[in-house]
């Protein structure tokens, strides 16, 4: 594994580089034109942003491909129900290859938890409330709205859905059977496909069942590993990888075995995030160079009360060479068929005896955050983690940083030097972190509804959720 960094020139472009996008295209997308409107004001006026607004439904602006979707930056939806045809129109959207589509979603009111998940799943990079606008009433129209500032766009450059994306769309649209609680059968009548259905006043769209999260179907003992590495000192990689472990445990529709590794093993602070001692097995483990198995992991695995197993570090300083690659080949291994999810806290030196863990992940995180210095990291990072690893996955996380409605030139700069979006960001709450850092009890547990908790929980729903996927 070569471990060599060039440096980054951060202001030489090459003739190969991605120019930074001079004007940002935002599609604002609400049936009702008062609330289009609301929503096309809150964006201001900046001569770097283009809105094109479509007084239309998602899904039928969707099926019906009149908007250009290949050149969308930004896209922003008003959402009334859990509508899962909605839904199917977002994914559609922001999971077709080569797209790169932020999506809001704006819904009424407070923000109900189960519908703010699914749209997280769905692909909704944020979910905003929108104030309840009672628009006045007004004749019907003979003519449907037509979208505001659409101008017309080469058929090359649209995104167009595959015939069975469409078919299933179209299926929800037009052959959705009526749900028991519709107030009266008049609700459920067809309409004709070239007819333009009437909305009725204070109309609310059937609520389906709620649609839970992607089942585990991972295969007990499979072992999934993910990595957490950092950036810098003080990034945030254990914080994040401690509550992601207790999240995955916390959601898991069915039984799951969880173990969370600290291997940064001279500043490993993993037991202090748990209100755990430090390891004394594995600090015998390490004086004597022994190879860990399953009497290893019997003893040195401590029980926290979330119901995950945690290694924690060693409770001597001991030096970085005491690991070799073979002890850490042989740790993964008897983990892997113990545990269904194992997290591994990575040490922030590039040591020979990590590879093993990189050969048997799925995944990589890399937490930074959007400085200079932090993105030159990150970037070395991504190359080395890239090239010498191929199949994995490699995301990285902003912390301690609240997700921008739209992206400052610095942070474009930073998505332009990683080569990709800046997908995962993780807001900061410096009191709440403190007071969860001296009394050993994660955000996660200790304040879920606080915004680092919804941002860490929806995270792990979107990592995990591809991690199964991809094992299915």
């Amino acid at each position: 594994m070569t471990y060599a960094f060039s440096e980054l020139d951060l202001d030489q472009h090459g003739e190969d580089a991605t120019p930074v996008i001079a004007r940002m295209q935002v599609f604002v997308v609400a049936p009702q034109p008062a609330v289009a409107q609301r929503i096309r004001a809150s964006l201001g006026t900046d001569e770097m942003i283009d809105v094109q607004v479509f007084h239309s439904d998602l899904t039928r602006l969707v099926l019906d491909d009149t908007a250009d979707w290949g050149t969308c930056d930004f896209l922003m939806v008003h959402v009334t129900a859990e509508d899962s045809s909605v839904m199917a129109a977002i994914h559609c959207l922001t999971s077709r290859p080569g797209v790169r589509m932020h999506c809001v979603a704006m819904v009424n009111g407070p923000v109900p938890q189960t519908l703010e998940a699914r749209l997280l799943s769905a692909g909704v990079s944020r979910v905003l409330p929108l104030p309840a606008i009672k628009e006045p009433a007004a004749e019907t129209s003979a003519t449907p709205p037509k979208p505001a500032d659409t101008a017309a766009a080469p058929a090359t450059s649209r995104l167009h859905l595959s015939e069975t994306a469409a078919d299933r769309l179209a299926g929800m649209l037009e052959a959705a059977p009526a749900p028991e609680y519709q107030d009266s059968p008049a609700a459920a009548e067809p309409v004709a496909p070239d007819a333009t259905p009437a909305i009725p006043a204070q109309a609310e769209t059937p609520r389906p069942a709620p649609r839970t999260r992607p089942a585990d179907e991972a295969e007990v003992g499979a072992g999934r590993i993910t990595t957490v590495l950092r950036a810098r000192g003080g990034a945030g990689a254990s914080t994040l990888a401690v509550n992601l472990a207790l999240d995955i445990l916390r959601e898991a529709k069915s039984p799951r075995r969880v173990a969370l590794i600290d291997l940064d093993i001279q500043n490993g602070s993993v037991g202090v995030l748990l209100d755990l001692p430090d390891s004394a097995p594995m600090s015998a483990l390490l004086c004597n160079a022994d190879t860990p198995d399953d009497s290893f992991l019997d003893a040195a695995m401590a029980r926290h009360s979330s119901g995950i197993d945690v290694l924690a570090a060693p409770d001597i300083f001991a030096p970085l060479t005491a690991l070799t690659p073979d002890m850490v080949e042989a740790l993964m291994q008897a983990l892997q068929k113990r545990y269904d999810h194992i997290i591994v806290d990575m040490p922030q030196a590039m040591l020979d005896w990590i590879e093993p863990v990189f050969e048997r992940a799925v995944q990589a995180l890399i937490v930074t955050d959007t400085s200079v210095p932090s993105i030159k990291r990150t970037r070395r990072l991504i190359d080395v983690l890239t090239e010498e690893h191929m199949t994995l996955t490699v995301q990285v996380v902003i912390n301690k940083e609240r997700r921008p409605m739209i992206l400052s030139d610095a942070q474009k700069e930073a998505a332009r030097l990683l080569g990709r979006r800046l997908e995962h960001w993780i807001p900061d709450d410096p009191a709440r972190a403190r007071k969860a850092l001296d009394a050993g009890v994660p955000m996660i547990q200790s304040g879920p509804k606080s915004r680092p908790g919804k941002a860490i929980s929806a995270l792990s729903q979107t990592l995990f959720a591809l991690t199964r996927t991809e094992a299915s």
